[in-house]
């Protein structure tokens, strides 16, 4: 295992409300977002974005200032277009214009990101890091394209996940989130990494977002810390209570439903509303 696959697991925050961690940031002791539109089924979903890169700090761990934002109601798409680079491409802040990154890998995973528009030869998809929100330009050429049929949408308010399939809500289950200090950041993101198990406490499948933290710059030094669906470790009986705030930021979830999870691909859509 390559130091930035561990790392993944370190930035994953562990701990007594654990959850920060992502398979990449949050996980470390947590004990570690177009498709087309063809169903009534309705979910508040955030669209907002950002198109400006940002570099991750590193250190120990600080702290930071958000804000909350909501999203009106909106259908719940039918798929979700979906690309996967062809190795490591160059990313543009617009079609034909300044290279400001590469994209393809991420902490060592390949990655496969939501296509959020197309336009002429050039897609602008979602990227992995910092900021939330962050999205880039590629060239449609040097990506191969798919699609997802999931989606998934946490509400923050009720402490509960429902999970869509072809735009119909297939299941749902509560979920513990995080505390008022460590609050689980709202808004638009992906399913980045897929851990099948998770590491050791984190249960049978562990979902990594590109969800960055916005009170933890750095988990414990990491560099990073990310959000991630996994295991409940001590909070069980809270989840079965119907869900609480429990952690430094990631989504726990009871064995039972993590492995319903089995199944949602690289790229799923992830909308997490306040």
């Amino acid at each position: 295992m390559s130091w930035w696959r561990r790392s993944l697991v370190g930035l994953v925050a562990v701990g007594v409300a654990v959850v920060v961690g992502v398979g990449v940031v949050l996980v470390s002791r947590d004990a570690t977002e177009q498709g087309v539109a063809t169903t009534a089924t309705t979910a508040r979903v955030s669209t907002t974005t950002t198109t400006a890169m940002a570099s991750t700090t590193s250190g120990s761990t600080t702290t930071t200032a958000s804000t909350t934002t909501t999203a009106p109601p909106a259908e719940v798409p039918a798929s979700t277009d979906l690309a996967s680079p062809n190795g490591e491409i160059p990313a543009y802040d617009a079609p034909g214009g300044r290279e400001i990154d590469t994209v393809g890998l991420w902490f060592g995973y390949p990655m496969t990101m939501p296509i959020l528009e197309e336009r002429g030869s050039w897609l602008r998809i979602m990227m992995p890091e910092r900021p939330n929100g962050l999205t880039a330009w590629v060239r449609a050429e040097q990506v191969t394209r798919s699609t997802s049929p999931w989606r998934m949408v946490v509400d923050l308010s009720e402490t509960r996940v429902s999970v869509y399939k072809d735009g119909h809500e297939a299941w749902s289950a509560p979920v513990g989130i995080g505390e008022d200090d460590t609050r689980t950041p709202t808004g638009s993101y992906f399913v980045a990494v897929i851990q099948k198990p998770g590491e050791p406490g984190y249960g049978p499948i562990v979902l990594s977002l590109n969800a960055h933290s916005e009170d933890i710059e750095s988990w414990e030094g990491a560099g990073d810390a990310i959000t991630a669906f996994h295991g409940p470790f001590d909070s069980e009986q809270v989840i079965r209570a119907g869900g609480g705030k429990v952690s430094n930021g990631c989504l726990r979830m009871l064995t039972e439903d993590q492995l319903k999870m089995d199944g949602i691909p690289l790229g799923t859509p992830v909308d997490i509303l306040a």
